[in-house]
């Protein structure tokens, strides 16, 4: 079953955790590089 949801961004770090995947991979990604 979908359910539509609404997602807030306030922030360019949110805008970068959410075009990473979360805050996780994010981090992983910046320690990696």
């Amino acid at each position: 079953k979908d359910v539509p949801i609404l997602c807030r961004i306030d922030t360019l770090d949110e805008l970068d955790y959410f075009k990473n995947g979360g805050i996780l991979q994010y981090v992983l990604r910046d320690l990696a590089a």
